[in-house]
């Protein structure tokens, strides 16, 4: 069995009203192995009327307001399938064989994690943006992924409920980090099967949340990097790329003084301890990073230099080891 769930906070019925229509119309699946659960983040259910034409069982469940980790956190709980994968409300499967292709592959016991092309809506300076999902961004979201719940349980994996943004890369870094690379497989299939909306004027692109959004993204990271301290190659990667990411947040112009201001005070002390690991990555690695990073914190047209030697330098300046 599958558990779809679907975060609600706020929105009204018919901008999920889709989603719900379209895993109606799913094709060559038994609907009795899907198990729909929407979790209402401090907002009432809906009326049961709504669901009552839809072939697939829906349940709804109440909590208090806690934001999306928490929410997706209650639907790991009340799970019941072997598997399951997190929906937002205005998100999209794409075509009407997209579960089948997922049931194609669930019933093996090979992966902890299966992650899948999809699409990325957005609207940008007023623009309507629709593009593939670089596959250097594939692991930091949860969308069109899914996940063996046992595993979850077993080692103990949640959303961070301190992270309102960069919660689902938290996430996934956690699993990446707790499963071998040979149990996160790819769902291979003809047709894209998920579609990621980035909806104007959503919960999370609305009230000039960049501050936020951009601290979220610094404390993921801090966090991620704990969880290679032990050694793992990787962990060279991780600190590489929290310091890149600092770097574009404290050179851009999308936060403001006070946030920069509040990042660096917590980053001098962290890169001072880790400094002779800064840079010290695998041949390739430091392009994809420098390459993700600019993407997600740099505006188009922003002119930061960000060379090796640069960033180096100018760590060394703010933690006084140029002296």
């Amino acid at each position: 069995m599958l558990d779809i769930i679907i975060t609600h906070y706020n929105e009204p019925f018919e901008v999920g009203e889709k989603l719900f229509q379209i895993i109606n119309l799913q094709r060559c699946i038994d609907f009795r192995q899907i198990h729909v659960m929407v979790i209402h983040d401090g907002t009432d259910a809906f009326p049961e009327e709504y669901f009552s034409k839809y072939q697939y069982r829906v349940e709804q469940i109440c909590i208090p307001h806690g934001g999306v980790s928490a929410a997706r956190n209650a639907g790991i709980e009340n799970a019941i399938g072997e598997w399951l994968m997190f929906c937002d409300f205005d998100d999209m499967f794409l075509n009407v064989y997209a579960l089948r292709d997922y049931f194609n592959v669930l019933p093996t016991d090979q992966f902890d994690m299966i992650w899948c092309r999809t699409t990325h809506e957005d609207y940008i300076g007023g623009k309507h943006i629709l593009a593939f999902m670089l596959e250097g961004q594939n692991y930091l979201f949860t969308h069109g992924k899914a996940y063996r719940r046992q595993f979850l349980i077993e080692k103990n994996i949640r959303f961070d409920p301190e992270l309102t943004f960069n919660e689902d890369g938290h996430f996934n870094a956690v699993i990446i980090a707790r499963t071998p690379y040979q149990r996160i497989g790819e769902l291979k299939t003809q047709n894209v099967p998920y579609g990621w909306l980035r909806r104007a004027g959503s919960v999370t692109t609305g009230h000039n949340r960049e501050d936020e959004a951009n601290y979220c993204q610094f404390r993921r990271n801090l966090k991620v990097t704990a969880e290679y301290e032990t050694g793992d190659e990787r962990y060279a990667g991780m600190v590489t790329r929290t310091a890149y990411d600092t770097y574009y947040m404290i050179h851009g112009s999308r936060i403001s003084q006070e946030m920069k201001q509040r990042i660096l005070v917590e980053f001098i002390p962290w890169i001072s301890e880790r400094f002779d690991v800064f840079g010290k990555v695998k041949e390739g690695i430091l392009p994809q990073i420098t390459g993700i990073s600019r993407l997600e914190l740099m505006d188009p047209g922003e002119e930061v230099q960000d060379s090796l030697e640069i960033v180096t330098g100018w760590i060394r300046k703010i933690t006084g080891k140029d002296e």
